[in-house]
């Protein structure tokens, strides 16, 4: 049994092997879209999980973003508004005819496993009342262990108070410990991608500690969450 848990763990994420979200310069359009107005493309800073944008929007007009991203990572989109009437869809834009990942322009939230490595384009899109909005856009980095190991981390940085996010895969039943440690203050999030069940929240306990058992097979989320404007960190992780 433990040697199954081992190599279960194995097939986790690490630190050596942590896959970046792309550093998001490239300012070419997709020529699928070409017929649309350019997107303007959201850009990540150095280490950064995230980017953000706020803007205005007229009623019933719709605003294009567009961010890089591979196959496999996952994508988060959380926009919020000044009446709530905002929603977004996401396209992603390969050879051919574009793909719709999300068809409904009535939620303000989404998050979806993305199919291959390309341009995706967020339309944002108001209702029949003009608003101002946010929109952050999160790609988290997914954490590896090497063969044969049971534990991994990754050192990181903040900048502009932004939380880093994480993801890593782990089996019902398995023990998961995560320690963060740095000079300044930070606080750990932890939650199941599937299922969205809580393990710790950062707003409600700030603890840079947690271990405990895992409710469900299936991605969980892991976020660093600053008590100040810049700092950097270690995040370390324990799966058995």
């Amino acid at each position: 049994m433990f040697r199954n848990l081992i190599h279960r763990a194995a097939h986790l994420v690490l630190a050596a092997a942590v896959t970046l979200p792309l550093a998001l310069t490239q300012t070419s359009t997709p020529a699928a879209l070409a017929a649309d107005s350019s997107p303007t493309r959201i850009s990540f800073a150095r280490g950064a999980t995230n980017g953000s944008v706020s803007s205005t929007i007229a009623a019933n007009e719709t605003k294009q973003y567009v961010v890089r991203a591979l196959k496999g990572q996952t994508l988060f989109i959380n926009v919020s508004s000044s009446t709530n009437g905002v929603g977004v869809q996401v396209v992603g834009s390969g050879k051919g005819e574009p793909t719709v990942l999300s068809r409904s322009a009535d939620g303000a939230n989404w998050t979806g496993t993305l199919p291959a490595n390309q341009d995706y384009i967020i339309k944002v899109t108001a209702n029949n009342n003009a608003a101002t909005f946010s929109m952050n856009v999160t790609i988290p980095r997914r954490i590896s262990f090497a063969r044969g190991a049971t534990s991994g981390s990754v050192d990181g940085s903040i900048a502009t108070r932004r939380t880093n996010t994480y993801i890593l895969r782990a089996a019902k039943n398995q023990t998961m410990t995560v320690t963060v440690t740095s000079k300044d203050s930070v606080a750990l999030t932890i939650y199941g991608l599937t299922d969205g069940q809580s393990l710790v929240r950062a707003d409600a306990t700030r603890v840079s500690t947690w271990s405990g058992k895992l409710p469900a097979d299936q991605d969980y989320v892991i976020a660093v969450v600053p008590g100040v404007d810049a700092t950097t960190f270690t995040l370390a992780v324990t799966i058995k």
